[in-house]
């Protein structure tokens, strides 16, 4: 069965979003795509359907055999962790909860306000930490930096601060 009509458009952006991660790109463009790869996204997109997409980051880590995934939707935050088995691809956990499950949140800016370029930089990059009822992995993102996407990272950190206080 293929992926019903009103769903490929999530699935082409949630598909494309993913591959901005160089380590996502790098491991879906040699050749094929590893076999957990389409079930992740088929999770995912179940989960997140009727929502819309506010943040997407991914890992790959060859050496560990491990990929992460996080994804925000405008009603839950979707993790993705994929371990390894002695060294190969195994099991893989997809969880989603609430955003306004967010019980902590954490930020490490990247630049000092006391910049002689008259803040050009500030606040530089971001480093956000958000823990999750319901979840078992405090995050840390982005999961991996991508060429200027710390504008993303800084309005998914205004977006959660107010999850946090609940506005």
């Amino acid at each position: 069965m293929a992926v019903p009509e009103e769903l490929r458009p999530l699935t082409q952006e949630l598909n494309s979003r993913l591959r901005e991660s160089p380590s996502i790109y790098a491991l879906t463009t040699a050749g094929r795509s590893p076999y957990w790869f389409g079930s992740v996204l088929s999770s995912v997109i179940l989960l997140a359907e009727g929502d819309d997409l506010v943040y997407v980051s991914g890992r790959f880590d060859r050496e560990a055999a491990t990929a992460a995934i996080v994804v925000v939707t405008s009603r839950l935050v979707i993790s993705v962790r994929v371990g390894s088995i002695e060294g190969e691809m195994g099991t893989i956990t997809v969880q989603g909860v609430p955003r306004d499950a967010l019980i902590a949140l954490g930020v490490q800016a990247g630049e000092t306000p006391f910049s002689s370029e008259a803040f050009s930089g500030w606040p530089g990059e971001l480093t956000i930490t958000a823990e999750y009822a319901g979840l078992d992995d405090i995050l840390e993102l982005p999961l991996e930096r991508v060429y200027d996407g710390n504008d993303q990272v800084r309005a998914l950190f205004e977006a959660l601060k107010k999850d946090l206080l609940h506005d």
